[in-house]
């Protein structure tokens, strides 16, 4: 599977896509309010060694909370770093980028609250 689908299906598996929460990849429609975008986000180059062939994809996770309430968004956000941080999802082992932490984007226009968080993973060669 593709980084984003794995990273959906982790998300899903761990509950984390609950009731009145939708997932969404590389895109956030107007609707629902309250929804998880995964962002694919580059990565650094693979291993150029022969025989390691090891890869280090990034990505963004973005939640979208109903109109002023950062709290709720807040804690959805704390929910996919704890189902995430250190977990081995499909042969990637996605840890969490110590240099960032939660990243409030402030609120849309309709005054929902957007939150960030950044990963770092590591897929090891085949």
């Amino acid at each position: 599977m593709a980084l984003l689908d794995d990273i959906g299906t982790a998300l899903t598996d761990a509950g984390v896509v609950s009731s009145g929460w939708s997932l969404f990849k590389s895109f956030s429609p107007d609707a629902p309010d309250q929804c998880i975008t995964v962002y694919e986000t580059g990565g650094v180059a693979p291993a150029q060694t022969p025989g390691l062939g090891a890869q280090w994809p990034s990505f963004q996770v973005r939640v979208r909370g109903k109109r002023l309430e950062y709290d709720v968004a807040r804690t959805k956000l704390q929910a996919v770093h704890d189902a995430l941080n250190n977990a081995t999802v499909s042969g990637y082992v996605y840890v969490y980028v110590a240099h960032s932490g939660v990243i409030p984007l402030g609120h849309d226009e309709k005054q929902r609250p957007l939150i960030v968080l950044n990963f770092d993973t590591m897929k090891a060669g085949a």
